[in-house]
């Protein structure tokens, strides 16, 4: 098959009215602004419940810290979405560290590791009337649930009573 005349395909593009003024450049797809993607992204979410995709993440990811005209424009977008789907409510949690340092665990994050030089701060375990005390001044607080943590996989012997 005979490969077709570019020159003369060019030359006819000209002669169909619909196609009247529209180059080979103007048919591409026009890129979308970052400010009209935030937008266009918080529409969607709002509308249909809609997740984000991988591609969606990074491209909102790549927004240069410097950027604070865009960085508004996303923090006031995720703001009207929190408040779409969780009001104004949110549920606080605190904790205390009831033991801290010497854990025989070995866990890479962790501070209270024994096989680390951290300089965390190594105590035994907090008393009852201690953790009760901070429990209560955290619900005067606000906070709707206390957690004690401890460093260790568990307690150990008197420390269970």
């Amino acid at each position: 098959m005979k490969k077709p005349n570019i020159q003369a395909v060019r030359a006819n593009f000209e002669n169909f009215s619909f196609l009247k003024g529209k180059k080979e450049k103007e048919v591409e797809k026009k890129e979308i602004t970052i400010k009209d993607f935030i937008l266009e992204l918080k529409d969607k979410i709002m509308a249909n419940d809609y997740l984000i995709n991988y591609e969606e993440a990074v491209r909102l990811a790549e927004i240069p810290n410097e950027d604070e005209d865009t960085l508004s424009i996303l923090f006031e977008a995720a703001d009207k979405i929190r408040e779409k789907f969780c009001g104004n409510y949110f549920d606080l949690c605190t904790i205390i560290n009831a033991k801290s340092g010497k854990c025989s665990e070995n866990c890479k994050y962790c501070a209270q590791s024994a096989h680390f030089k951290t300089n965390a701060e190594i105590y035994g375990l907090v008393s009852k009337e201690l953790a009760l005390c901070e429990a209560q001044k955290n619900e005067r607080e606000g906070a709707h649930r206390f957690s004690l943590v401890t460093s260790g996989r568990g307690l150990n012997g008197n420390e269970k009573n």
